[in-house]
C-alpha cells in the first residue's frame, strides 16, 4: 500500500525516487521543488487538525496525544 502511494506521488511529480541499484535494494524518496509548493497547504491542514493548546482533554473536540492519559483517567475513576 505504501509503495503504491509513493509510486503515485512520483508519477504526479510531487516526490523524486532515487534507486541506488544496490544489494540489498536501497531506494530514497525526497520531496522535490514542485512538492514543496504544497507545504503551505499541508501546514494549513496540520494547523486545522491540532487542538487549541489551551484545550483540556475533557473538552469536546480536543484530542489526546498521550495514550497513557486514558489509563491514568481509568485509574482515577476506580
Amino acid at each position: 500500500m505504501l509503495i503504491r502511494h509513493l509510486q503515485e506521488l512520483v508519477a504526479d511529480g510531487v516526490i523524486d525516487r532515487d534507486d541506488a541499484e544496490a544489494v540489498p535494494p536501497h531506494v530514497t524518496y525526497s520531496v522535490n521543488e514542485h512538492g514543496r509548493t504544497l507545504m503551505p497547504v499541508v501546514q494549513a491542514l496540520w494547523d486545522w487538525w491540532q487542538p487549541p493548546r489551551t484545550a483540556r482533554p475533557d473538552q469536546p473536540g480536543s484530542k489526546r496525544t498521550d495514550p497513557s492519559d486514558d489509563l491514568a483517567e481509568e485509574q482515577l475513576l476506580k
